[in-house]
């Protein structure tokens, strides 16, 4: 078991280690805002002359571990912004299909017979799971701090699916994606494949349902990761192998606009944090990331 640390006592092995503190009045403020555990452990790999006993490379300073911190952390912002853009556009259109096609009844998704049985395929899910799928929609509904959601079933005693397809993240619209009939699943599928043709001019651009599948089931470990501030550059599934394929992957579900600006804004984010490494290069951090 390890023993709680000061700070001070936290810098001092950092030294021991090989590491470079030339400010330790800034280092010790660092660590008391971030936690030496996302910093230090978080980012240190990249860094590593030995992993047992870990040592530092030579030179490695305290500054450039915190720039591939801070880094990282600009990284997730960015790649949140435009993952939660693609989220929004995929609640909109699930609610849409959805609902066009059960415009008589506002209950119809808490009803299974009104979603597809899929094949029981080994790592998607099991076509059991709509029962699940249905019983998270009754959860959203139970949460009495959400004031929309209150709205409705105090005035009308119903949630519209329009409703309540706001308060669900990627994976769970996922999900939702996955069970929809197989008529519905294709409609979004054909809506992104027109959008795109028509953003890039390219008529032979085709946008399946198991894209749409691959992506939403895989690309919600990156989501998370962005929101609950884990580690990212380095990020991988099994499907999405690093955060270069999520943004390539992106491009299927963003204007061609946005995604222009998504990617100049990556390049500038590297470009800008060229000069903050000696030890190691920008290029390692890069490839590390799938760039």
């Amino acid at each position: 078991m390890k023993s709680f640390k000061t700070h001070n006592q936290q810098l001092q092995i950092l030294r021991e280690k090989g590491l470079i503190i030339t400010n330790a009045s800034r280092a010790k403020r660092i660590l008391e805002r971030e936690n030496y555990f996302s910093v230090i452990n978080g980012y240190r790999d990249l860094f590593a002359l030995s992993t047992s006993p870990f040592r530092f490379i030579p030179g490695t300073t305290f500054d450039e571990i915190f720039s591939l911190y801070d880094l990282d952390r600009e990284l997730k912002n960015l790649y949140l912004r435009y993952l939660l853009n693609i989220e929004k556009k995929f609640q909109t259109n699930v609610a849409y299909y959805f609902s066009k096609d059960n415009k008589r009844n506002n209950r119809a998704y808490l009803d299974f017979r009104n979603f597809r049985t899929p094949l029981n395929v080994r790592g998607w899910p099991t076509a059991n799971g709509i029962h699940n799928t249905i019983s998270m929609f009754s959860s959203k509904m139970s949460n009495e701090h959400n004031q929309a959601l209150q709205h409705y079933i105090t005035n009308h005693q119903e949630v519209p699916f329009w409703v309540l397809v706001n308060t669900l993240t990627m994976g769970e619209i996922g999900y939702i994606y996955y069970y929809l009939k197989d008529s519905q699943r294709l409609d979004i599928a054909q809506y992104y494949t027109k959008f795109r043709r028509q953003e890039y001019r390219q008529p032979s651009i085709n946008i399946t349902p198991n894209d749409i599948d691959t992506f939403l089931f895989f690309a919600k470990h990156f989501r998370n990761a962005c929101a609950h501030n884990e580690r990212f550059y380095c990020k991988s599934s099994s499907r999405i192998n690093n955060i270069k394929t999520l943004r390539d992957k992106m491009k299927d579900f963003l204007t061609k606009r946005d995604y222009n600006a998504f990617i100049k804004t990556i390049d500038k984010l590297f470009q800008d944090y060229t000069g903050k490494f000696s030890s190691i290069s920008i290029n390692q951090i890069k490839r590390k990331a799938g760039f």
